[in-house]
């Protein structure tokens, strides 16, 4: 990206939400639903209850088994 190119930028994002209001609101909602179901799970505790509970079964999961290289070499050939 040039540096005209990124000098013209927030004048063509201005024009498309002028242009396409019911697109602009959208997102203007969305960030804002997403923002606060973020903020709402951080407040009751339930994204670091879920993310301890993620992180408990990666830790307690099996190890997988290393292939042997003799393997590998066989595969390919």
């Amino acid at each position: 990206m040039t540096t005209q190119q990124m000098k013209a930028l927030p004048t063509k994002v201005y024009r498309t939400a002028i242009d396409h209001p019911g697109t602009a609101s959208a997102v203007a909602l969305g960030t804002g639903v997403a923002a606060a179901l973020l903020w709402l799970a951080t407040r009751n505790g339930t994204f670091s209850a879920l993310q301890k509970r993620i992180l408990s079964r990666g830790r307690s999961a099996p190890k997988r088994l290393s292939r042997k290289n003799g393997t590998r070499r066989a595969a390919r050939a």
